[in-house]
Formats: structure tokens, C-alpha cells, sequence
């Protein structure tokens, strides 16, 4: 990606039986595309960034964000 790269994370939690990774190897996503989906149950999902990825996440713990809520920002170098 423009801010290097990322590594994003299903984690299914509670009587899920199982995470469908539909986005394949290679391709690129773009915002609000679907990478996976969970089957059954609770779920979350961790993203991770390189240290020099130049993102700013703006969430504070122990606060609920409805999902679609903006909780950080990417700037990649040179835009």
C-alpha cells in the first residue's frame, strides 16, 4: 500500500466456527471492499501497520465505535 504495509488480522471470538477470507493474494482492496467474513458468532478484527506507516489513530480506549466510525488516518509521504 502507499503507507507500506499492513497486516490485518480476523480473530474469531465466541462460538464462531469459522473466518471465509473471500480477498485473494496479490489483488489490491480498496475502502469499504470485503476482505472476509465471519460465520456465526462474535469477532474482531486487528489491523497492523509498519512503525514508519504514518498513521494516526485517533480511537481512545474503552470508548464503543460504531462500526463505519472513523478511528484513524493514514498519510502516506508525499501526498
Amino acid at each position: 500500500s502507499k503507507i507500506g504495509k499492513v497486516a490485518i488480522l480476523p480473530m474469531g471470538m465466541a462460538q464462531v466456527s469459522s473466518i471465509v477470507v473471500t480477498a485473494e493474494e496479490g489483488t489490491t482492496i480498496r475502502k469499504g471492499e470485503e476482505i472476509s467474513y465471519f460465520q456465526f458468532g462474535g469477532s474482531d478484527i486487528v489491523v497492523m501497520f509498519e512503525r514508519a506507516s504514518n498513521v494516526s489513530i485517533t480511537a481512545m480506549p474503552g470508548v464503543h465505535y460504531k462500526m463505519g466510525t472513523r478511528i484513524g488516518q493514514a498519510f502516506p509521504a508525499g501526498e
